[in-house]
């Protein structure tokens, strides 16, 4: 990943946002079979519609 690669800083050369968040992500994507598949939001794709949905309800009010 870039952001590695950069020491965690982004194209302005300012630390990376929610460093603390990516890092285990990009762990979890390195160690298994995932495929990221750009999405047009709120254009019906049940799915993306499915996922918008629990992001929405794991938001703390």
């Amino acid at each position: 990943v870039k952001w590695e690669r950069n020491g965690w800083k982004n194209a302005k050369k300012q630390p990376v946002a929610n460093e603390d968040l990516w890092k285990p992500l990009i762990e979890l994507v390195k160690s298994s079979d995932v495929t990221f598949r750009w999405v047009k939001g709120h254009s019906g794709d049940r799915m993306n519609d499915l996922v918008d949905a629990l992001a929405v309800a794991a938001v703390p009010r």
